[in-house]
């Protein structure tokens, strides 16, 4: 007798398009979640699963992505590596009002690196690029983030080398001209993530690892 926990995804077009079923967290799944803690699995967390039959395909890629850019990075980094998703972040009153795709730390033998994290998509409006670049200079400019600790980089993954072009070329100025002398932006396509170079925004000659920036 199957428990109900998880949902399955396949509609009848995915067979030519090549797809492969996606799941979702269904009702039952929650409640046990609930059981095993209360404290890492976030009950606000849990309820928004709850529109997750209803994804759009756009929502679905979008997530996917994240998760195949977190795994590259694991692989890289290991048991150094600290991933936190969009939804483990929901309730946090330090981190930006408009969430980052994830938040992530890594170990290194020096010091805790922190990062803010996103994806973006070439198959979507260009300006949603550039607006998520200006939603953390404006977060970074209004001095909401705690003053004991430095102003996380912030990674952007273009799912194309052409998105990455464009957002370096057209953000360059806004990012040089910020007032906050912390705020750092590094760039990278999925393409390159396995190689872990990531290219300064401010001076596109400089690449570096995360365990270097």
């Amino acid at each position: 007798v199957g428990l109900e926990y998880i949902g399955r995804r396949f509609e009848p077009e995915y067979h030519l398009l090549r797809k492969h079923a996606t799941y979702h967290l269904l009702p039952e799944g929650q409640k046990a979640l609930k059981k095993i803690s209360a404290t890492k699995y976030k009950p606000t967390a849990l309820r928004n699963t709850n529109k997750d039959p209803d994804a759009t395909e756009e929502f679905i890629n979008h997530w996917l992505a994240v998760f195949k850019a977190h795994c590259v990075l694991k692989e890289l980094y290991g048991d150094n590596l600290q991933f936190f998703t969009k939804s483990q972040l929901t309730g946090s009153k330090t981190l930006p009002k408009k969430l980052s795709d994830a938040y992530i730390q890594i170990e290194t033998e020096d010091a805790q690196k922190r990062f803010f994290f996103d994806v973006l998509h070439e198959d979507q409006p260009f300006f949603l690029a550039t607006r998520r670049v200006m939603q953390y200079i404006d977060y970074a400019e209004n001095g909401d983030w705690p003053s004991k600790y430095d102003f996380p980089p912030i990674l952007l993954v273009c799912d194309s080398i052409s998105l990455q072009k464009r957002l370096l070329k057209k953000m360059r100025r806004a990012i040089e001209n910020a007032d906050n002398d912390e705020l750092r932006f590094f760039i990278i396509s999925t393409g390159e993530l396995e190689g872990d170079t990531w290219q300064n925004m401010a001076d596109p000659g400089e690449t570096l690892s995360l365990g270097t920036i």
